[in-house]
Protein backbone atom coordinates (compact mmCIF):
# COMPACT_ATOMS: atom_id res chain seq x y z
CA UNK A 1 0.00 0.00 0.00
CA UNK A 2 1.65 3.23 -1.15
CA UNK A 3 -0.71 5.80 0.33
CA UNK A 4 -0.89 6.41 4.08
CA UNK A 5 -4.20 7.29 5.69
CA UNK A 6 -4.54 10.75 7.21
CA UNK A 7 -6.15 11.23 10.63
CA UNK A 8 -7.77 14.44 9.36
CA UNK A 9 -11.16 14.28 7.66
CA UNK A 10 -10.73 16.34 4.48
CA UNK A 11 -13.87 18.24 3.46
CA UNK A 12 -14.54 20.64 0.57
CA UNK A 13 -14.49 24.33 1.53
CA UNK A 14 -18.24 24.55 0.92
CA UNK A 15 -18.91 21.81 3.46
CA UNK A 16 -16.64 23.47 6.01
CA UNK A 17 -18.50 26.76 5.51
CA UNK A 18 -21.87 25.06 5.94
CA UNK A 19 -20.72 23.46 9.18
CA UNK A 20 -19.47 26.78 10.52
CA UNK A 21 -22.81 28.38 9.72
CA UNK A 22 -24.67 25.52 11.40
CA UNK A 23 -22.47 25.92 14.48
CA UNK A 24 -23.44 29.60 14.78
CA UNK A 25 -27.11 28.57 14.84
CA UNK A 26 -26.52 26.02 17.58
CA UNK A 27 -24.53 28.59 19.58
CA UNK A 28 -27.28 31.22 19.68
CA UNK A 29 -28.28 32.06 23.30
CA UNK A 30 -31.92 30.95 23.05
CA UNK A 31 -30.89 27.61 21.55
CA UNK A 32 -28.22 27.08 24.21
CA UNK A 33 -30.84 27.83 26.87
CA UNK A 34 -33.10 25.14 25.39
CA UNK A 35 -30.20 22.68 25.31
CA UNK A 36 -29.54 23.41 28.99
CA UNK A 37 -33.16 22.62 29.83
CA UNK A 38 -33.06 19.28 28.01
CA UNK A 39 -32.44 16.72 30.74
CA UNK A 40 -33.04 13.30 29.27
CA UNK A 41 -30.55 10.47 29.59
CA UNK A 42 -29.19 8.49 26.65
CA UNK A 43 -30.16 5.30 28.47
CA UNK A 44 -33.78 6.20 27.79
CA UNK A 45 -34.65 4.91 24.32
CA UNK A 46 -36.84 7.86 23.34
CA UNK A 47 -34.34 10.62 24.19
CA UNK A 48 -33.63 11.28 20.51
CA UNK A 49 -37.32 11.59 19.69
CA UNK A 50 -37.80 14.11 22.50
CA UNK A 51 -34.74 16.03 21.34
CA UNK A 52 -36.08 16.24 17.78
CA UNK A 53 -39.44 17.50 19.03
CA UNK A 54 -37.99 20.23 21.21
CA UNK A 55 -34.48 21.62 20.74
CA UNK A 56 -33.97 20.47 17.16
CA UNK A 57 -37.41 21.81 16.22
CA UNK A 58 -36.43 25.28 17.47
CA UNK A 59 -33.29 25.33 15.33
CA UNK A 60 -35.14 24.14 12.24
CA UNK A 61 -37.73 26.85 12.83
CA UNK A 62 -34.95 29.44 12.77
CA UNK A 63 -33.75 28.15 9.41
CA UNK A 64 -37.22 28.29 7.89
CA UNK A 65 -37.42 31.99 8.78
CA UNK A 66 -34.16 32.79 6.98
CA UNK A 67 -35.84 32.22 3.59
CA UNK A 68 -32.78 30.60 2.07
CA UNK A 69 -32.91 28.74 -1.27
CA UNK A 70 -34.56 25.35 -0.80
CA UNK A 71 -31.51 23.38 -1.92
CA UNK A 72 -29.26 25.26 0.54
CA UNK A 73 -31.77 24.81 3.35
CA UNK A 74 -31.78 21.04 2.78
CA UNK A 75 -27.99 20.91 2.91
CA UNK A 76 -27.90 22.87 6.16
CA UNK A 77 -30.57 20.68 7.76
CA UNK A 78 -28.62 17.53 6.84
CA UNK A 79 -25.70 18.97 8.79
CA UNK A 80 -27.64 20.57 11.65
CA UNK A 81 -29.31 17.38 12.84
CA UNK A 82 -26.19 15.26 13.47
CA UNK A 83 -24.37 18.28 14.90
CA UNK A 84 -27.15 18.72 17.43
CA UNK A 85 -26.96 15.10 18.54
CA UNK A 86 -23.21 15.53 19.00
CA UNK A 87 -23.89 18.44 21.36
CA UNK A 88 -26.43 16.39 23.29
CA UNK A 89 -24.10 13.43 23.77
CA UNK A 90 -21.21 15.70 24.76
CA UNK A 91 -23.48 17.37 27.33
CA UNK A 92 -24.82 14.14 28.83
CA UNK A 93 -21.37 12.54 29.01
CA UNK A 94 -19.76 15.51 30.76
CA UNK A 95 -22.66 16.14 33.12
CA UNK A 96 -22.29 12.59 34.37
CA UNK A 97 -18.49 12.76 34.45
CA UNK A 98 -18.39 16.00 36.44
CA UNK A 99 -21.22 15.06 38.79
CA UNK A 100 -20.47 15.09 42.51
CA UNK A 101 -22.80 12.14 42.91
CA UNK A 102 -21.84 8.47 42.85
CA UNK A 103 -25.10 7.59 41.14
CA UNK A 104 -25.48 7.70 37.37
CA UNK A 105 -27.98 10.56 37.38
CA UNK A 106 -26.20 13.92 37.83
CA UNK A 107 -27.29 16.53 40.34
CA UNK A 108 -25.97 19.37 38.19
CA UNK A 109 -26.79 20.28 34.62
CA UNK A 110 -24.95 22.49 32.18
CA UNK A 111 -26.36 25.97 31.72
CA UNK A 112 -25.69 28.59 29.04
CA UNK A 113 -22.50 29.83 30.72
CA UNK A 114 -20.97 26.39 30.14
CA UNK A 115 -22.60 25.55 26.82
CA UNK A 116 -21.44 28.80 25.22
CA UNK A 117 -17.85 27.56 25.60
CA UNK A 118 -18.45 24.80 23.04
CA UNK A 119 -15.73 24.62 20.40
CA UNK A 120 -16.07 22.96 17.01
CA UNK A 121 -13.86 21.12 14.57
CA UNK A 122 -13.92 21.95 10.87
CA UNK A 123 -15.84 18.69 10.37
CA UNK A 124 -18.71 20.03 12.49
CA UNK A 125 -18.11 17.91 15.59
CA UNK A 126 -17.61 19.14 19.13
CA UNK A 127 -13.91 19.62 19.87
CA UNK A 128 -13.80 17.87 23.25
CA UNK A 129 -10.25 18.82 24.17
CA UNK A 130 -10.46 22.47 23.14
CA UNK A 131 -13.83 22.87 24.86
CA UNK A 132 -12.39 21.39 28.05
CA UNK A 133 -9.50 23.85 27.91
CA UNK A 134 -11.94 26.74 27.48
CA UNK A 135 -13.89 25.57 30.53
CA UNK A 136 -10.88 25.23 32.80
CA UNK A 137 -9.60 28.69 31.86
CA UNK A 138 -12.79 30.41 33.02
CA UNK A 139 -14.61 30.50 36.34
CA UNK A 140 -17.78 28.67 35.31
CA UNK A 141 -16.66 25.38 36.91
CA UNK A 142 -15.05 24.84 40.31
CA UNK A 143 -11.51 23.62 40.99
CA UNK A 144 -12.49 19.95 41.34
CA UNK A 145 -14.18 20.00 37.93
CA UNK A 146 -11.26 21.85 36.39
CA UNK A 147 -8.91 19.22 37.78
CA UNK A 148 -11.05 16.34 36.45
CA UNK A 149 -11.32 17.90 33.00
CA UNK A 150 -7.58 18.56 32.82
CA UNK A 151 -6.92 14.93 33.78
CA UNK A 152 -9.47 13.54 31.33
CA UNK A 153 -7.84 15.29 28.38
CA UNK A 154 -4.24 15.05 29.67
CA UNK A 155 -3.75 18.82 29.78
CA UNK A 156 -0.54 18.28 31.69
CA UNK A 157 0.46 21.95 31.82
CA UNK A 158 -2.58 22.67 34.04
CA UNK A 159 -2.78 19.54 36.19
CA UNK A 160 0.07 20.27 38.68
CA UNK A 161 -1.36 23.68 39.57
CA UNK A 162 -4.91 22.38 39.89
CA UNK A 163 -3.63 19.57 42.12
CA UNK A 164 -2.06 22.12 44.45
CA UNK A 165 -5.34 24.04 44.65
CA UNK A 166 -7.49 21.00 45.47
CA UNK A 167 -8.81 20.78 49.04
CA UNK A 168 -7.03 18.10 51.07
CA UNK A 169 -10.10 15.87 51.25
CA UNK A 170 -10.25 15.78 47.45
CA UNK A 171 -6.55 14.97 47.23
CA UNK A 172 -7.05 12.05 49.58
CA UNK A 173 -9.97 10.84 47.48
CA UNK A 174 -8.12 10.95 44.15
CA UNK A 175 -4.80 9.66 45.52
CA UNK A 176 -6.25 6.39 46.78
CA UNK A 177 -5.43 2.92 45.52
CA UNK A 178 -8.98 1.78 46.24
CA UNK A 179 -10.19 3.94 43.37
CA UNK A 180 -7.57 3.00 40.79
CA UNK A 181 -9.21 2.05 37.53
CA UNK A 182 -7.13 2.74 34.47
CA UNK A 183 -9.56 4.66 32.23
CA UNK A 184 -10.40 7.04 35.13
CA UNK A 185 -7.54 9.46 34.67
CA UNK A 186 -8.43 11.69 37.63
CA UNK A 187 -7.23 8.80 39.83
CA UNK A 188 -4.13 8.12 37.71
CA UNK A 189 -2.66 11.60 37.51
CA UNK A 190 -1.76 11.95 41.22
CA UNK A 191 0.50 8.91 40.78
CA UNK A 192 1.89 10.25 37.50
CA UNK A 193 2.75 13.56 39.20
CA UNK A 194 4.63 11.66 41.91
CA UNK A 195 6.42 9.37 39.44
CA UNK A 196 4.55 6.36 40.82
CA UNK A 197 2.97 5.02 37.65
CA UNK A 198 4.16 1.52 38.55
CA UNK A 199 1.56 1.49 41.33
CA UNK A 200 -1.21 1.83 38.75
CA UNK A 201 -0.68 -1.65 37.32
CA UNK A 202 -2.57 -3.63 39.92
CA UNK A 203 -3.02 -7.39 40.18
CA UNK A 204 -6.78 -7.94 39.90
CA UNK A 205 -6.65 -10.82 42.41
CA UNK A 206 -4.25 -9.62 45.11
CA UNK A 207 -4.69 -5.88 44.60
CA UNK A 208 -0.92 -5.45 44.75
CA UNK A 209 0.94 -3.31 42.20
CA UNK A 210 3.22 -4.97 39.69
CA UNK A 211 5.22 -3.92 36.67
CA UNK A 212 6.63 -0.48 35.97
CA UNK A 213 5.72 2.84 34.37
CA UNK A 214 6.23 1.41 30.88
CA UNK A 215 3.65 -1.32 31.47
CA UNK A 216 1.21 1.30 32.75
CA UNK A 217 1.61 3.44 29.63
CA UNK A 218 0.95 0.51 27.32
CA UNK A 219 -2.09 -0.61 29.29
CA UNK A 220 -3.59 2.87 29.61
CA UNK A 221 -3.06 3.44 25.88
CA UNK A 222 -5.19 0.38 25.11
CA UNK A 223 -7.81 1.17 27.77
CA UNK A 224 -8.24 4.72 26.53
CA UNK A 225 -8.67 3.45 22.97
CA UNK A 226 -11.57 1.33 24.22
CA UNK A 227 -12.98 4.37 26.02
CA UNK A 228 -12.86 6.52 22.88
CA UNK A 229 -10.74 9.26 24.47
CA UNK A 230 -8.74 10.44 21.46
CA UNK A 231 -6.97 13.31 23.26
CA UNK A 232 -5.61 10.96 25.93
CA UNK A 233 -4.79 8.25 23.37
CA UNK A 234 -2.64 10.77 21.49
CA UNK A 235 -0.97 11.89 24.71
CA UNK A 236 0.04 8.41 25.89
CA UNK A 237 1.06 7.30 22.40
CA UNK A 238 3.79 9.93 22.57
CA UNK A 239 5.03 8.34 25.81
CA UNK A 240 5.63 4.96 24.17
CA UNK A 241 8.94 3.90 22.65
CA UNK A 242 9.06 2.95 18.96
CA UNK A 243 8.99 -0.74 19.87
CA UNK A 244 6.07 -0.26 22.26
CA UNK A 245 4.14 1.69 19.66
CA UNK A 246 4.52 -1.05 17.09
CA UNK A 247 3.52 -3.70 19.62
CA UNK A 248 0.51 -1.76 20.93
CA UNK A 249 -1.15 -0.21 17.87
CA UNK A 250 -3.17 -3.16 16.58
CA UNK A 251 -4.18 -4.22 20.10
CA UNK A 252 -5.41 -0.69 20.79
CA UNK A 253 -7.31 -0.54 17.49
CA UNK A 254 -8.94 -3.91 18.18
CA UNK A 255 -9.87 -2.69 21.64
CA UNK A 256 -11.53 0.38 20.14
CA UNK A 257 -13.45 -1.73 17.63
CA UNK A 258 -14.55 -4.03 20.43
CA UNK A 259 -16.19 -1.18 22.29
CA UNK A 260 -18.47 -0.37 19.35
CA UNK A 261 -20.97 -3.04 20.35
CA UNK A 262 -20.94 -2.33 24.08
CA UNK A 263 -23.89 -0.52 25.63
CA UNK A 264 -22.88 2.85 27.18
CA UNK A 265 -24.49 1.98 30.50
CA UNK A 266 -22.04 -0.89 31.03
CA UNK A 267 -19.09 1.51 30.99
CA UNK A 268 -20.23 4.98 32.12
CA UNK A 269 -16.70 6.34 31.63
CA UNK A 270 -16.76 5.47 27.93
CA UNK A 271 -17.13 8.36 25.51
CA UNK A 272 -20.07 8.53 23.07
CA UNK A 273 -19.85 5.83 20.41
CA UNK A 274 -18.94 8.17 17.56
CA UNK A 275 -15.78 9.21 19.44
CA UNK A 276 -14.52 5.65 19.11
CA UNK A 277 -14.45 6.08 15.33
CA UNK A 278 -12.22 9.12 15.81
CA UNK A 279 -9.82 6.89 17.74
CA UNK A 280 -9.92 4.10 15.14
CA UNK A 281 -9.17 6.51 12.32
CA UNK A 282 -6.32 8.07 14.30
CA UNK A 283 -4.78 4.68 15.09
CA UNK A 284 -5.09 3.60 11.46
CA UNK A 285 -3.16 6.70 10.41
CA UNK A 286 -0.33 5.71 12.78
CA UNK A 287 0.03 2.19 11.43
CA UNK A 288 2.59 1.30 8.80
CA UNK A 289 1.32 -0.32 5.57
CA UNK A 290 1.94 -3.84 6.89
CA UNK A 291 -0.03 -3.18 10.08
CA UNK A 292 -2.91 -1.60 8.16
CA UNK A 293 -3.02 -4.56 5.79
CA UNK A 294 -3.14 -7.03 8.67
CA UNK A 295 -5.82 -5.05 10.50
CA UNK A 296 -8.00 -4.74 7.39
CA UNK A 297 -7.77 -8.44 6.54
CA UNK A 298 -8.75 -9.49 10.05
CA UNK A 299 -11.77 -7.20 10.54
CA UNK A 300 -12.97 -5.63 7.27
CA UNK A 301 -16.63 -5.36 8.21
CA UNK A 302 -15.95 -4.00 11.71
CA UNK A 303 -13.60 -1.35 10.33
CA UNK A 304 -16.04 -0.22 7.66
CA UNK A 305 -18.93 -0.10 10.08
CA UNK A 306 -17.07 2.49 12.14
CA UNK A 307 -17.24 4.91 9.25
CA UNK A 308 -20.99 4.90 8.72
CA UNK A 309 -21.70 7.53 11.36
CA UNK A 310 -21.70 11.21 10.46
CA UNK A 311 -19.37 12.89 9.55
CA UNK A 312 -17.21 9.89 8.67
CA UNK A 313 -19.17 8.62 5.64
CA UNK A 314 -16.82 10.54 3.34
CA UNK A 315 -13.91 8.57 4.80
CA UNK A 316 -15.69 5.26 4.16
CA UNK A 317 -14.60 5.17 0.53
CA UNK A 318 -10.99 5.99 1.38
CA UNK A 319 -10.94 3.15 3.90
CA UNK A 320 -12.52 0.74 1.41
CA UNK A 321 -9.95 1.77 -1.20
CA UNK A 322 -7.14 1.22 1.31
CA UNK A 323 -8.52 -2.27 1.96
CA UNK A 324 -8.34 -3.14 -1.72
CA UNK A 325 -4.79 -1.85 -1.95
CA UNK A 326 -3.80 -3.73 1.21
CA UNK A 327 -4.77 -7.05 -0.30
CA UNK A 328 -8.16 -7.57 1.34
CA UNK A 329 -10.04 -9.70 -1.15
CA UNK A 330 -12.90 -7.96 -2.95
CA UNK A 331 -14.96 -11.09 -2.47
CA UNK A 332 -14.54 -10.90 1.29
CA UNK A 333 -15.18 -7.16 1.29
CA UNK A 334 -18.27 -7.53 -0.88
CA UNK A 335 -19.62 -10.22 1.43
CA UNK A 336 -18.98 -8.11 4.53
CA UNK A 337 -20.55 -4.92 3.18
CA UNK A 338 -23.34 -6.67 1.31
CA UNK A 339 -24.34 -8.58 4.43
CA UNK A 340 -24.72 -5.36 6.39
CA UNK A 341 -26.45 -3.59 3.48
CA UNK A 342 -29.36 -5.98 3.88
CA UNK A 343 -30.05 -4.74 7.41
CA UNK A 344 -28.65 -1.19 7.48
CA UNK A 345 -29.89 1.61 5.22
CA UNK A 346 -26.64 3.56 5.58
CA UNK A 347 -24.66 0.58 4.31
CA UNK A 348 -27.22 0.05 1.53
CA UNK A 349 -26.76 3.60 0.25
CA UNK A 350 -23.00 3.21 0.04
CA UNK A 351 -23.28 -0.28 -1.37
CA UNK A 352 -25.67 0.56 -4.21
CA UNK A 353 -24.63 4.10 -5.13
CA UNK A 354 -21.38 5.55 -3.89
CA UNK A 355 -19.03 2.60 -4.35
CA UNK A 356 -19.86 2.15 -8.06
CA UNK A 357 -19.72 5.91 -8.58
CA UNK A 358 -16.32 6.49 -7.00
CA UNK A 359 -14.74 3.15 -7.90
CA UNK A 360 -16.08 2.38 -11.39
CA UNK A 361 -13.19 0.03 -12.10
CA UNK A 362 -14.20 -2.14 -9.17
CA UNK A 363 -17.97 -1.66 -9.46
CA UNK A 364 -18.43 -4.92 -11.36
CA UNK A 365 -16.84 -6.77 -8.45
CA UNK A 366 -19.61 -5.45 -6.25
Amino acid sequence: MEKQLSCVLMLPLKQIALRRFAATLWNEPDILASIGKFRERIQYGDYQKKWCGTVEFEVLDKISKLQLPESLTKQIIQILKPMGLRILRWKIFHEAFLSQSNCDYPFEYFNVSILEKLCWTTAGTVDYRKTAEELILCNVVDIVKRYKLACLYCLDHYIPEFWKELPQENKMYFYNRKHIRLPLLQFCWPYILKGEEYKLCVNSITGNPFGDSTLFQQRIFTCLSFAGNKAAVKYFFQKLSLEEREASLINAANSALGSQNVEPGHYPWRFPKENVTDVVFYLLSLMNPEQQSRFFRERPSDVLECFLDWPWQDAFLNIADAMWRSGTSCKKLRHSVGQDAEKDSKFRLLFTKFVPEFFPAQSERF
